[in-house]
């Protein structure tokens, strides 16, 4: 390549031409950048901005690495605050680092992050601009200073979907602090849901809500329990199974205020008949307000009438002085000892949360 000629008589020249070689050797490693380097060369620095720097003017990569064995392309840092590897976008629309991957084992994935130590986070992702957040904790929970938003493509696909393995654990938490909503559900399918509780145990909830003065909670019999009222827009309605197999629906009744009943049925002796009102009913009734009894005879008699109501029980007596012994059916309305005294109070206004509705702008974008 090169071709110098070799004179030894005289060792200052000879010096000086083995210093020319070396120099000109040197100077052809320097211009030959794209050339592969070979196993195990590393390069040192400690001033500048790369040891190693790849610049792309098209569309080659800037640096690209490749292993069948190892490692495409590491990076390692003992710097505090730094990064092992960093990729910057410059441009107005692109990827700052991106990730892909064939893997069909269901262990890895495109992107994959590991937490060396028990109080390092997953990950951890920030906007300088809006100066809000996203992080993994070191026990894989997700926490986000803004809204999370799935979004599913296809039919019978999840937008967000959480799956907790522990006993008292939550598949999906959600928390607000701003008046917004912690949780949000929702679908512009015809057919579709916007949220699914599926219990997959004998006696778990399949919902449990609490507030700060009660809670309710659907069992896994689909029952309904509420420690407060249960207030309908509309008519109450219930579903019942008949003996034939169909399914109807039965309507329920309304009041003015607050009632409980109870019915049995008593005889008449000559005429008188005292009823003694069941315990754990009369345990349930407001003690100082009056009661209500409804009678219907079992045979022919001069009429039926009540006297002497107290809170454990009343008297029933033939009108007319009759001494009949029949049967008869008794109906009690009373007013619950836990209940207020209103009556046909105004209805409270239907509180309306704050619920998020992302436009298209604000749903993550869909990489090809």
């Amino acid at each position: 390549m090169f071709e110098f000629p070799l004179r030894l008589k005289r060792m200052a020249i000879g010096a000086g031409v083995i210093i020319a070689v070396a120099v000109s050797c040197l100077g052809i490693v320097r211009a030959q950048r794209f050339t592969a380097p070979d196993a195990g060369v590393s390069y040192k620095c400690s001033t500048g901005t790369a040891c190693v720097e790849g610049t792309s003017t098209g569309t080659p990569y800037g640096v690209y690495g490749q292993s069948s064995g190892g490692n495409g392309l590491e990076g390692k840092s003992s710097a505090a605050a730094r990064s092992g590897v960093s990729g910057v976008q410059l441009g107005s629309s692109g990827i700052g680092v991106y990730a892909e991957s064939h893997d069909t084992t269901g262990k890895y994935g495109a992107l994959f992050a590991k937490a060396d130590e028990s109080a390092t986070n997953i990950f951890y992702g920030y906007n300088s601009a809006t100066h809000l957040s996203c992080l993994i904790d070191p026990y894989a929970d997700l926490a986000c200073k803004g809204s999370i938003y799935g979004v599913a493509g296809n039919v019978n696909v999840y937008g967000v979907r959480g799956d907790d393995g522990t006993t008292y654990g939550a598949g999906v938490e959600g928390f607000d602090e701003s008046g917004g909503t912690g949780v949000y559900a929702g679908t512009s399918a015809s057919t579709g849901t916007a949220l699914i509780s599926d219990l997959e145990s004998t006696n778990g909830l399949v919902f449990y809500g609490m507030g700060l003065y009660g809670d309710c909670t659907i069992n896994t019999y689909a029952d309904l329990y509420c420690s407060g009222t249960i207030t309908s827009g509309q008519t109450l309605e219930h579903r019942h199974h008949t003996s034939r197999g169909r399914h109807v629906l039965a309507f329920g009744s309304e009041s003015t205020s607050a009632i409980i009943e109870d019915f049995g049925t008593a005889h008449v002796m000559r005429g008188v008949a005292n009823v003694r009102i069941e315990a754990a009913f009369a345990s349930t009734i407001e003690r100082n307000s009056a009661y209500y009894v409804f009678l219907t005879p079992l045979g022919d008699t001069r009429g039926l009438y009540v006297t002497m109501k107290t809170p454990t029980g009343f008297q029933v007596h033939e009108a007319q002085g009759g001494r009949s012994n029949v049967g008869f059916d008794y109906r009690i309305v009373a007013h619950p000892a836990d209940a207020g005294n209103a009556r046909l109070p105004l209805a409270p206004a239907m509180k309306t949360p704050n619920i998020p509705r992302p436009s298209a702008e604000q749903q993550p974008p869909r990489q090809p």
